[in-house]
């Protein structure tokens, strides 16, 4: 369960920087 929550929130914490390195570029 807390294995689930860290895979979870690392995914949503790799989205943002992605999202974040997007706007960056653009």
């Amino acid at each position: 369960m807390v294995l689930l929550f860290d895979i979870v929130t690392s995914n949503l914490f790799f989205c943002f920087l992605f999202s974040c390195e997007v706007n960056v570029q653009i």
